[in-house]
């Protein structure tokens, strides 16, 4: 049942619920490392948003009460590039057990807002 749950709050994270767009395709936002099924793959999600580096981008995030870890880091860097990713580290998200549907839905909002500040 865990493990169920957690595989549809990572659904409803990258694809979005209903019609509402998931991390995937909201404007400004780019997931790394989201291709192919879902079911083979761990609930964090690393992502960015453009214009905005990984660390401010988890201070927004807590400023509406939600928790990301954001890291800029040399070792982050080279791991990215070694992948092909230019960047200069990544906001991670994660979906677990004790989160619901409406605290993936909020992150949502919050991510498309900060994304259409920085892309309008």
């Amino acid at each position: 049942a865990i493990e169920q749950h957690e595989k549809a709050l990572l659904q409803r994270l990258v694809e979005g619920p209903g019609g509402r767009a998931g991390l995937r395709r909201l404007k400004g936002v780019t997931v790394y490392a989201a291709d192919g099924s879902l079911d083979r793959r761990t609930c964090v999600v690393p992502f960015n948003i453009e214009g905005l580096n990984p660390t401010e981008a988890a201070r927004m995030y807590r400023e509406e009460g939600i928790v990301v870890q954001g890291r800029v880091s040399v070792m982050s860097t080279r791991q990215f590039r070694a992948l092909g990713i230019e960047s200069e580290g990544v906001v991670r998200v994660s979906a677990a057990h004790y989160n619901t549907a409406a605290e993936i839905d909020r992150f949502l909002a919050v991510t498309e807002d900060i994304a259409a500040a920085r892309c309008p």
